[in-house]
C-alpha cells in the first residue's frame, strides 16, 4: 500500500490509497465499480482502489458504498490496518461533502487504531485532516494543533512531501488567525521543501504566500 496525497482540501488533504488509480476518467472509475458489484469482489484493497477512484472524479456516493464494502471485508478479517485507512478514507469522502461531524468519527476511530498499532504514516494523515476539519469549522487553535500532531510524526519519518503539505496548512491556519508572521514562516518553509522535491505544489503555496 503507498499513501498518496489529493490536493481537493483547503490546501492539503492526506489519503491513504494506491497510485494505480489516482487520476482516473470518471467513466473508467464508475466501470470499475460496476464490475466489483458484479463480481462481489471479496478483496477489501481493491474495493478501496475503487473508492478512491470515484472520489478522484468527484463520485462521492459511489465511493461511500466502495468504502464501506471495503470496510466490512476488512472487519470480516480482522485486518486492522486495513479498517484504519479505510475509516480515514470514508473520513475525507464526508469532509469534502462537508458532513464534518462525520468526518472527525472516521478520522478519530481511524487514529484509535494506528496510534495503537505505530501505523505512524497514517496517523500523519489523520491528524492533518483534522486539521483541515477544524479550520473548516474556524476552531483554528484546534486546527494548529492537529496539524503540529502530524507534523512532528512526519518529520520524525523524514517524509519532506508530506511536511511541505503541513507546512502549508499551518501557515494558512495562521494566516486565518491574522499572525501573517507565522503564516509567512510556514508558507516559506513549505516552498522551500517543495520545490526541493520539485513538486508543482510549490506554486501553490507561493500563491498563498503573496496573498499575504
Amino acid at each position: 500500500m503507498t499513501l498518496k496525497k489529493l490536493t481537493i482540501a483547503v490546501l492539503f488533504s492526506l489519503v491513504a490509497m494506491t497510485s494505480a488509480n489516482a487520476g482516473t476518467p470518471q467513466q473508467d472509475a464508475i466501470q470499475a465499480y460496476k464490475q466489483a458489484v458484479k463480481q462481489n469482489l471479496d478483496d477489501a484493497k481493491k474495493w478501496n482502489e475503487v473508492g478512491a477512484a470515484l472520489m478522484t472524479v468527484g463520485e462521492l456516493d459511489k465511493a461511500i458504498a466502495a468504502y464501506n464494502k471495503a470496510l466490512a471485508l476488512a472487519e470480516s478479517h480482522k485486518d486492522q490496518e486495513k479498517i484504519a485507512w479505510v475509516y480515514g478514507n470514508v473520513g475525507e469522502v464526508y469532509r469534502v461533502r462537508g458532513e464534518l461531524d462525520k468526518a472527525v468519527e472516521m478520522y478519530q476511530k481511524s487514529l484509535a487504531i494506528t496510534e495503537s498499532l505505530g501505523m505512524k504514516e497514517i496517523s500523519v494523515n489523520q491528524y492533518n485532516n483534522l486539521g483541515l476539519v477544524y479550520q473548516t469549522r474556524g476552531e483554528l487553535d484546534k486546527a494548529v494543533e492537529m496539524y503540529q500532531k502530524s507534523l512532528a510524526i512526519t518529520e520524525s519519518l523524514g517524509n519532506k512531501e508530506k511536511m511541505a503539505a503541513v507546512y502549508g496548512n499551518l501557515g494558512l491556519a495562521y494566516a486565518k488567525k491574522g499572525n501573517k508572521a507565522e503564516a509567512k514562516r510556514y508558507y516559506q518553509k513549505s516552498i522551500e521543501l517543495f520545490k526541493y522535491i520539485g513538486s508543482p505544489n510549490a506554486q501553490k503555496a507561493q500563491g498563498l504566500l503573496d496573498a499575504l
